[in-house]
């Protein structure tokens, strides 16, 4: 199901060609790729779970157009999987995923005030929440 908040990040990403797909059981919740101009989101996320995650991988995606060689996507997704696989991170790996992250987090809300998205304390915990996970990578060693 589908909001009008949604409908609007939605129709935001296809007119700067990006694609959105929702697929079963991410495992992520969201993800965006660079390469293929893709934004996706697990379909079986609530409503307000999509519309913030869409927004934060939106904010991946602006992130990117704004400055390409910072981008830390590949990085990020080595890290994931690296996380998964229960190996270590270097350090500089760590910290770019946290720069990448914020930036994110810090983007998607500009996004939703361009859109007039109200976004409530929600996003501000799930922001937090996101954000502290990946700031205990930094003292796991």
């Amino acid at each position: 199901m589908k909001n009008k908040h949604i409908e609007s990040i939605e129709l935001y990403l296809l007119l700067c060609q990006v694609r959105v797909k929702y697929i079963p059981d991410l495992i992520s919740g969201g993800v965006y790729s660079p390469s293929a101009r893709t934004i996706l989101i697990d379909e079986n996320l609530n409503v307000k779970q999509k519309m913030f995650t869409l927004l934060h991988e939106a904010g991946h995606f602006i992130d990117y157009s704004t400055n390409p060689k910072s981008f830390t996507n590949a990085s990020h997704n080595i890290a994931r999987r690296k996380i998964e696989k229960s190996q270590k991170l270097s350090l500089a790996q760590k910290r770019a995923i946290i720069r990448n992250e914020t930036k994110a987090w810090k983007y998607a809300k500009g996004l939703a005030r361009q859109l007039k998205i109200p976004l409530g304390k929600n996003f501000e915990k799930d922001r937090k929440e996101s954000l502290k996970t990946y700031r205990q990578l930094e003292s796991e060693d």
